[in-house]
């Protein structure tokens, strides 16, 4: 994936834990989320912080026994996810948000840039 448009996929996504904690199921063959396009940094940190606020309110909005309610992700029809709200934000959006950020932090190391703290000091911060 070319760095403009994964860098851009990462400052959307805190936008689809939204839609997994406030919908029953997403369909993105039915274009309802629109990719965000990369214009600069300063846009998709402003997207990022903007998408963290709402998911942040998502979550405190969100009781106990939603959690357990049922959630589905598709393309077109095909059940690509289904199973309880925690699930799918567990799996479809967190361990989609660490694995693409993983990726962002890959593209750094190739292009020798220094990789920031993630989860406490890295390699490049400590030297």
């Amino acid at each position: 994936m070319p760095l403009d448009r994964l860098a851009a996929l990462v400052a959307q996504l805190p936008e689809f834990g939204v839609i997994v904690l406030t919908t029953p199921e997403l369909d993105f063959g039915q274009g309802k989320f629109t990719p965000l396009k990369f214009e600069s940094a300063k846009q998709l940190v402003k997207a990022f912080d903007e998408g963290a606020n709402q998911l942040k309110a998502a979550l405190q909005n969100t009781n106990e026994r939603a959690w357990a309610q049922p959630w589905k992700l598709g393309m077109k029809g095909t059940v690509l996810f289904q199973g309880s709200r925690f699930m799918g934000y567990r799996q479809m959006f967190l361990n989609h948000l660490v694995h693409h950020r993983a990726q962002l932090g890959v593209y750094l190391r190739m292009n020798l840039i220094a990789v920031p703290a993630i989860y406490g000091p890295s390699a490049d911060e400590m030297r």
